[in-house]
């Protein structure tokens, strides 16, 4: 532990050791130093960040994920389609892309990137908690490889 998480440590329980629980509860927000909040945008809900905020569980992610939804929104704005027809088309290709790496075969979609299988040999691993060898069997992984394009377009 650092001298400073020390002394924010050994504050806290003098605090709870004196006042009680309830009331360091009430005060940690000034024995958490202004440098460890700052960086903290919004947690998520529910959480208390005079816990342990520089924690990275309390920490966001600094860009918002794209869900299916929110993707055949985008698709229907920028193709002018209606967004049933955009859901049918988002299908359509993630579909054709399953059916074409279950089959063996790769897509390539040049400028965007490539899709393939990779194979996994079978191995033999460890139990973690007793040690035992296990037998962990073959298996096929799906991979993508970002072509130029998209590695220029994300990079500026």
């Amino acid at each position: 532990m650092t001298a400073m998480g020390g002394r924010i440590f050994g504050a806290a329980v003098a605090l709870v050791t004196e006042r009680g629980f309830a009331a360091a509860a009430a005060h940690a927000d000034q024995m958490i130093p202004h440098w460890l909040t700052a960086s903290v945008s919004s947690p998520a809900p529910g959480i208390d960040l005079a816990r342990r905020p520089w924690h990275p569980c309390y920490l966001r992610k600094k860009g918002v994920s794209m869900n299916k939804s929110d993707l055949v929104a985008k698709v229907a704005e920028l193709s002018g389609l209606a967004k049933g027809d955009a859901d049918k088309a988002v299908d359509a290709v993630l579909a054709a892309i399953t059916g074409a790496l279950k089959s063996g075969d790769d897509v390539r979609l040049v400028g965007f990137g490539n899709f393939s299988v990779s194979a996994r040999p079978a191995r033999e691993g460890k139990n973690p908690r007793t040690g035992e060898k296990l037998a962990i069997p073959a298996s096929k992984a799906p991979k993508f490889s970002p072509g130029k394009g998209l590695k220029d377009a994300v990079n500026g």
